[in-house]
């Protein structure tokens, strides 16, 4: 398949005006149904190995998942560990001439760099180049957390960006890159936008005991010089933060330091809801956007929602439309500065139902 003009994908035609290059707004629903469409391109899909040190000097490798635009008219579907099959992400295809932006995103905690498969395919038939890894030793297989998580996690996807700028060189333009993760994920790309941890509050803490979470378990001095110094990553241009927590690690001075736009969305029913209130009153200087989505659950986001969210009322398939819809545009808006999304990102045109828009800072 072939990508469209910008002017021919949005169904702009000419009328008044067409003489002097002007086109006619753009139908806010039309734009609605758009974003929740695929998009031109097929999609190829394909796995890399990154490595790297870690901030602590560790070696450090991850398992790098992959969905691009691909020129292909057919292919061979995938099968993420096993359970959940995508046959419209293909094999290895062929990868489509960019560069394209980049989508960097980080699964939530015991998860996989395929928990959000499909979305990742959204993206990609949309035009994006996908980068998920998995976060070693924060994998569906493994146990509890440690304290060198949370430094490795931000430093993870630092690493595939600078992997990218190689094995991707010529498709990935590092210009344009957005994140967006779930849960710990979204804690992840809190720390990678700037947040500055509260490190001079919480280490005491670790040390005298008082504190027994997982963050403090393997506290030592030199971890606490990595948080104080930071992990954020200049390349970062603006994130999508669902569900996410460990508000705590940064405090409201902490969060001021995010200076990278955000979106930030929250299920009605998980306990992450109030710290997105918290967050959102803390947020400075920067053009931030924050909705709940009534009825959904901590897992709506992810592919395998329907099995994990048991109390969710809002119905699966609806919950990955609200999904595609507000993070595509909110990416193309922060990565490509497509005006036309404004009315749903104001909330002016109502996505879904569900979708209720708060206030924000900044």
């Amino acid at each position: 398949m072939i990508a469209l003009p910008l002017s021919l994908a949005l169904g702009c035609s000419a009328g008044p005006g067409a003489d002097s290059g002007a086109t006619p707004p753009l139908d806010p629903a039309l734009r609605v149904e758009q974003l929740d469409a695929p998009g031109a391109w097929s999609v190829g899909y394909t796995e890399q190995l990154v490595a790297y040190p870690d901030p602590a000097g560790q070696p450090r490798a991850l398992r790098l998942a992959a969905w691009y635009p691909s020129p292909d008219a057919e292919g061979q579907g995938v099968s993420y560990l096993g359970i959940v099959q995508d046959e419209l992400s293909w094999r290895d295809a062929s990868v489509a001439p960019g560069p394209f932006p980049v989508l960097l995103m980080s699964h939530g905690s015991q998860g996989y760099a395929e928990a959000m498969g499909a979305l990742a395919r959204h993206f990609a038939s949309h035009g994006w180049l996908v980068l998920s890894p998995d976060h070693t030793d924060n994998l569906i297989t493994d146990g509890g957390r440690t304290t060198e998580i949370y430094f490795q996690r931000p430093a993870d996807l630092s690493a595939v960006l600078d992997h990218a700028s190689t094995a991707w060189a010529g498709v990935a333009d590092l210009a344009r890159v957005v994140g967006l993760g779930h849960s710990f994920g979204g804690y992840t790309l809190h720390a990678l936008a700037g947040a500055r941890f509260a490190i001079e509050e919480l280490a005491p803490a670790c040390y005298d005991g008082s504190d027994t979470s997982e963050f403090c378990s393997t506290m030592s001095p030199d971890f606490e010089a990595i948080f104080a110094g930071g992990l954020a990553d200049a390349r970062l241009g603006s994130l999508i933060s669902v569900g996410s927590g460990d508000l705590r690690l940064f405090g409201e001075a902490g969060v001021a330091g995010i200076e990278r736009p955000g979106l930030w969305l929250n299920a009605e029913l998980e306990g992450a809801a109030a710290e997105g209130e918290q967050l959102s009153s803390w947020l400075e200087g920067q053009e931030h956007r924050r909705a709940v989505v009534a009825g959904a659950d901590h897992n709506w986001i992810i592919d395998l929602s329907a099995a994990l969210d048991l109390d969710a009322s809002l119905p699966t398939e609806e919950g990955w439309r609200i999904a595609r819809v507000l993070s595509l545009a909110w990416a193309l808006k922060q990565g490509e500065g497509d005006d036309t999304v404004d009315p749903i990102l104001q909330g002016e045109v109502e996505v879904d139902a569900a979708v209720l828009w708060t206030a924000s800072g900044g």
